[in-house]
């Protein structure tokens, strides 16, 4: 890898110091060049990129808000907000504490929680750890009014930080592109990106909109907050130090049963059926929360580790590596999308599709094998064994849904169904005949459906007849959880930082 000796204020051992990466002395290499490695390659430790400490709720005997004491001061910031600001966030808090108040009498939790992440976020950092301790005592107190019973007795918090070396891991491709691109940089001449920070603009930029899920985890934890969507266990609060998240200890409807917004007047495919309320037991949102921050450092270490994008020569290939950051940030945010359009059948499929597609490159796995409902039966038997059983409780409702809809998808071939067919058999264009499998043929449909993205019917001579086949055989009828598939691959993709590694590092197509 070639480091320009201007960077880091020139001082660019400090830097790789800084990334938790391991510069190889090496013969042959020119000053600007080192040879790295991460420093946790290796090592029995846990990368440390990403830690959770719990704060609150079960199974502690006691809350302990210390730890987020702690991050508030290593940020270093005394103020959260500029005086400029301060008057219009007040004047926004209020407004949000009168929503909820009228929310609260009209029996709607959303606003409540609204207001209490707002607080969180908003809270100045002197006194972060004595807001989070007031909002989680008032999550807890919350009660019925019929029975005076308190709603989320088993509620908790915990602070999610990522660490700055998994920034500065993440920058090294737009920088080193932008070094390709910029002649005056080459050479040194830095009186470009000096004007363009004194103005407040990002100097290192490339696709930094497309993939700014590191700067505070948020799209990486998306998914897990979403997990028991269309239901709701927990909710986050964004702040410098770290991200709090607020576990209920229940699940809860996300969802009400009629329109709330006048955006969900206009017509839209819904789930026909009914989703089962969860039950959770006490321990389980800590057995997630604990599952979760675990598989994703060792995912993030990965996917940040420059080592595993070199050519053939072992030279560092700043696009790859960039190419691979930020298709598996769209992976997060687009699965996180899927859980959040519970009311958007036909976004959730073609969002289902973009995360397919991309999961193609990051696993080499094709969409038909994604789409086979034995690989899909196996997939969430070998995600069972990884976890354990309360952290199934909220990880595995929303898979197995995903796998059932999957074998549904054999049950819309209604003239196998009417005819009495064991198969689904078509003619092709040289007068032979394919017959697939019920299991086969939806696999085939679904992609199918994939490829109709952009039109349907095939632009393939070979295969029209397939496409016009299976388009004629099946009743169009696809299941509202399909599109959960994204989630449960999501979750194998957290259990299976080796196969990612590997495909990483042998693939020139990331």
């Amino acid at each position: 890898m070639t480091l320009p000796k201007w960077m880091w204020n020139g001082a660019v051992d400090g830097f790789i110091e800084a990334a938790r990466l391991r510069s190889i002395p090496s013969l042959g290499l020119d000053p600007d060049e080192f040879r790295i490695e991460t420093l946790e390659r290796g090592s029995r430790e846990r990368p440390g990129l990403v830690t959770m400490r719990q704060l609150a709720g079960p199974p502690l005997t006691r809350a302990n808000y210390e730890p987020l004491q702690v991050a508030e001061a290593e940020v270093r910031s005394t103020r959260y907000l500029s005086d400029g600001d301060l008057e219009a966030t007040q004047m926004k808090l209020a407004r949000v504490q009168r929503s909820a108040e009228k929310g609260t009498a009209a029996g709607l939790i959303a606003p409540g929680l609204a207001f209490h992440q707002l607080q969180t976020m908003l809270a100045d950092p002197t006194m972060s750890a004595e807001t989070v301790e007031t909002v989680a005592d008032d999550i807890r107190e919350c009660r019925l009014a019929s029975t005076d019973e308190r709603v989320f007795p088993t509620s908790g918090v915990f602070l999610v930080r990522r660490n700055p070396a998994l920034l500065h891991r993440s920058k090294i491709p737009a920088v080193l592109l932008r070094i390709a691109r910029d002649g005056k940089l080459q050479q040194a001449d830095l009186e470009d990106i000096k004007t363009a920070n004194a103005d407040g603009e990002v100097v290192f930029a490339a696709s930094d909109g497309l993939g700014d899920g590191f700067a505070h985890l948020d799209s990486y934890l998306m998914p897990l907050l979403g997990a028991l969507s269309p239901y709701v266990w927990a909710f986050s609060a964004t702040r410098l130090s770290g991200t709090i998240i607020y576990t209920l200890g229940t699940a809860v409807a996300g969802t009400a049963g009629e329109a709330v917004e006048p955006l969900q007047l206009l017509p839209s495919r819904e789930a026909l059926t009914a989703t089962s309320l969860p039950n959770l037991s006490v321990n389980a949102s800590a057995a997630a929360m604990t599952w979760w921050a675990r598989r994703l450092d060792k995912t993030l270490s990965v996917i940040s580790d420059p080592a595993l994008f070199s050519d053939a020569d072992g030279r560092y290939v700043p696009a790859h590596h960039q190419h691979a950051l930020l298709s598996l940030d769209q992976v997060f945010r687009r699965t996180g999308s899927i859980q959040r359009s519970h009311r958007d059948g036909d976004a959730r499929r073609v969002m289902m599709f973009t995360v397919l597609d991309t999961l193609e490159r990051l696993t080499d796995r094709r969409l038909v094998e994604l789409c086979t409902h034995s690989f899909a039966s196996r997939t969430l038997d070998q995600v069972r064994k990884d976890m354990n059983s309360e952290a199934q409780e909220i990880f595995l409702p929303a898979a197995e849904r995903a796998v059932r809809a999957l074998e549904q998808v054999q049950d819309g071939f209604y003239l196998r169904r009417q005819t009495g067919a064991a198969s689904i058999d078509f003619n092709l264009a040289d007068g032979s005949t394919e017959s697939f499998t019920p299991e086969q043929a939806a696999a085939e449909y679904i992609r199918v459906l994939r490829n109709a993205t952009h039109g349907h019917g095939s632009n393939r001579e070979d295969a029209v007849p397939r496409t016009d086949a299976l388009l004629t055989h099946h009743d169009g009828t696809i299941h509202h959880d399909l599109p959960l598939l994204a989630y449960l691959y999501l979750l194998e993709l957290l259990t299976r930082p080796d196969l990612l590694r590997q495909v990483l590092f042998s693939s020139s197509r990331v």
